[in-house]
Order: C-alpha cells, then structure tokens, then sequence
C-alpha cells in the first residue's frame, strides 16, 4: 500500500522544498550558478537547454 508518510519520501519532499526555493532565490544570478542548481535539482539536463 502506498504510504505518502513514510520517512522516505518526507525526506525527498523536504529536499526538493529546498531546491526550489534555492532555484527561486537565484534569481539574477550567473547563468552558472543557475544551471548548476537546475542540475542538482533535475539530475540531467540537455545540452541544448536555455537557462
């Protein structure tokens, strides 16, 4: 059964609130630092991807 309290997944919740709000708070920074963040959070990004 599908359990959406297990400590798991309130870990990767808490992880990806994080991210955002890291990625939210970039705003204005380098294009380097933005593409990292979008990195970290997405895992893989394409070579043709606009930040």
């Amino acid at each position: 059964m599908y359990n959406d309290l297990s400590p798991t997944l309130i870990q990767k919740r808490k992880q990806t609130v994080f991210l955002t709000n890291e990625y939210n708070d970039s705003y204005g920074e380098s294009k380097i630092v933005i593409e990292t963040l979008l990195r970290k959070f997405l895992k893989k990004v394409g070579e043709k991807c606009s930040f």
